[in-house]
């Protein structure tokens, strides 16, 4: 029987996808800002790959689950790599870039966000159809996890539009702020789509959740509840504090700004 740690570190892409995918952004921070529309380009042909891969694997009912790269393919339908990717730039907007490097990063904040996107296109796909096929005979959290996607499609395509740098620049900034507090209503609906799809395998498994050999299946689910959870957990808590301190710095101004046209000195300002 394969061991839990053995499966947590070679199937469960929430784990991997932060010990490979961030470090591997961090590396590449410079030649993706260079050659941003060349990473689209590539990670558009992987997603159409991997999402033709799964619905002729579907219809011939013919899944190669032992080969090396099953895992990618599975947390690519799960929308876990997109998770990764969002979760960068989730954390990047409440984090303060604190040197040369993390301030590089941050710069890629749109290509990331786009990047992002694209490796969740496969998941909305393949859940759609397979909830458009299964219709007539899905259970309620399916149809749920459907409308969860179809909702972070339609509020997800407008940000994912507007973050490439052509058309954010030609928009006033003002509007495209506003635009993108959307992305907090995204994040949440991210989350909860999560949430679903966890719901979901639990129940489908139902009557075999345990049984011994399934023992390591059912530690990776708990581990990745307890990673998103945390993840959101903790982006909400900071982004909380980011949203006040702002407010706080706002109210600072304007009282500097009052005490400028009046004459006087801040202290003297309640």
């Amino acid at each position: 029987m394969l061991s839990v740690l053995d499966f947590l570190v070679h199937e469960n892409l929430v784990i991997i996808g932060f010990a490979v995918i961030v470090p591997l952004v961090f590396i590449l921070r410079r030649s993706i800002r260079s050659h941003a529309v060349l990473y689209y380009l590539g990670i558009t042909v992987i997603t159409f790959i991997v999402s033709g891969l799964w619905i002729h694997w579907a219809l011939t009912d013919s899944y190669p689950v032992d080969e090396w790269w099953w895992p990618f393919m599975s947390q690519m339908k799960r929308g876990s790599v997109g998770f990764v990717f969002f979760t960068i730039v989730m954390f990047q907007g409440v984090i303060k870039p604190w040197n040369k490097a993390t301030r590089e990063l941050y710069a890629i904040r749109g290509e990331l966000s786009i990047f992002a996107c694209i490796t969740s296109f496969c998941h909305l796909l393949l859940y759609g159809l397979s909830w458009l096929i299964d219709h007539g005979e899905a259970e309620v959290p399916y149809d749920i996890l459907f409308w969860t996607s179809l909702l972070l499609l339609i509020v997800g395509l407008p940000l994912f539009i507007t973050s490439f740098k052509k058309i954010r620049f030609s928009m006033k900034a003002a509007n495209w702020q506003k635009l993108h507090k959307a992305s907090y209503f995204f994040y949440f609906l991210l989350y909860a789509n999560v949430i679903f799809v966890f719901i979901r395998r639990f129940l489908v498994f139902s009557d075999r959740l345990h049984e011994p050999e399934n023992l390591p299946w059912l530690i990776d689910t708990y581990v990745s509840l307890v990673i998103y959870s945390a993840l959101f957990v903790a982006y909400t808590v900071l982004r909380i504090r980011t949203d006040r301190n702002k407010r706080e710095r706002a109210r600072v101004r304007e009282l500097k700004r009052k005490a400028h046209e009046e004459g006087r000195s801040l202290e003297s300002i309640d």
